[in-house]
């Protein structure tokens, strides 16, 4: 038999957002830094979005991701979560079409001036 259980996160998600909180986070490379900019996401949106993940949003994780533009490996913990960016809160599909999914993989990292949370990788995703 095969098990379809998913691997705990590698991360304390209450870490994770009260650094983002605190605005304690990274774009970790040039892939993530488009996304964001692309969906024109300032850090109000970068936080609410955050900030609202909770458990049931947790996918697994991703051992090895490239970060820094390929300088290191990081593993990942990834969540996917529907988000209504104009209120920012967790949003609905199935009421409102102008939600839309969300996937994203996330660290925590430490560098110089402590610890912080890396975005490795952002996107849309189109299905729950």
């Amino acid at each position: 038999m095969v098990s379809t259980s998913i691997p705990p996160p590698l991360y304390d998600l209450a870490t994770i957002q009260a650094l983002a909180r605190e605005s304690t986070y990274f774009a970790a490379n040039a892939r993530a830094r488009t996304k964001l900019l692309e969906l024109g996401w300032k850090t109000s949106e970068i936080i609410a979005f955050l900030t609202n993940l909770t458990s049931k949003h947790y996918r697994g994780h991703y051992l090895q991701m490239s970060a820094y533009d390929g300088q290191r490996k990081l593993d990942c913990d990834a969540y996917k979560m529907c988000f209504d960016e104009q209120n920012l809160c967790e949003g609905n599909s199935t009421v409102d079409n102008s939600h839309c999914w969300f996937f994203v993989k996330l660290a925590l990292d430490t560098d110089d001036e402590g610890k912080f949370t890396a975005i490795v990788s952002i996107h849309l995703d189109s299905s729950p």
